[in-house]
C-alpha cells in the first residue's frame, strides 16, 4: 500500500512544480488509477537498482538517477508499459545525472551521519531520529528538483522530436 503513495508524493509535487490545484486526496490518485501498473514499476525500479548496484554501487547510483523520472511518466503518459516509462526516463535523463548528483552531494552528510551513529554509537534511536529527519527535510526538495529536470527535460525532448518534417 505505501509504493502506490510514493507515486503519489511524486505526482502531487510535479503538480506543485506545474502551479496547479494540489489537494491531500491527490496523494491517493496512484491507488484509485492504474494501481497494477504502479506498483509493478516501484518493483521493478527496485529490482534493476538492486542489481545495478550489485555490480558496484557506482552503476547502482546512475541508474537510481537514470530513472528517476518514471514515476512522472507513468502520470503524463498512462498509454506507456512500464518499461516504456523506464526507458523514456533515462533518455530524458541522459547528460543529466551529474547535475542530479550535484543536487543530493550537499545531503549525503545527513545520512552519513545517521549511518555512523547506528554502526558506531549503536543507537537506534539517534539513527533513526537522524535518518528521519533527513526524510522529512530532503525528500520534497530532492523530489521537487527531479520534477523541476523533468519539466526542463521534456521540454527539450519534445522541441527535439516533435519539429515538423
Amino acid at each position: 500500500m505505501l509504493y502506490p503513495l510514493i507515486i503519489g508524493y511524486h505526482w502531487v509535487i510535479l503538480s506543485i512544480v506545474r502551479g496547479q490545484d494540489v489537494q491531500f486526496r491527490d496523494v491517493f490518485r496512484p491507488m484509485k488509477e492504474r494501481f497494477g501498473k504502479n506498483v509493478t514499476a516501484v518493483i521493478l525500479l527496485a529490482i534493476f537498482q538492486t542489481l545495478w548496484t550489485l555490480l558496484f554501487i557506482v552503476p547502482g547510483i546512475m541508474k537510481y538517477f537514470s530513472y528517476a523520472f518514471t514515476y512522472f511518466i507513468l502520470r503524463d503518459e498512462p498509454e506507456l508499459s512500464v518499461m516504456d516509462s523506464i526507458t523514456k526516463s533515462r533518455t530524458l535523463m541522459r547528460g543529466q545525472k551529474w547535475e542530479a548528483f550535484k543536487l543530493i552531494l550537499p545531503f549525503i552528510p545527513i545520512y552519513v551521519t545517521g549511518f555512523t551513529l547506528f554502526v558506531v554509537v549503536d543507537s537506534v534511536l539517534l539513527s533513526a531520529l537522524s535518518l528521519s529527519i533527513a526524510t522529512i527535510l530532503v525528500r520534497p526538495f530532492v523530489v521537487a528538483r527531479f520534477a523541476v529536470m523533468y519539466e526542463d527535460s521534456r521540454r527539450a525532448y519534445d522541441e527535439q522530436w516533435n519539429k515538423p518534417a
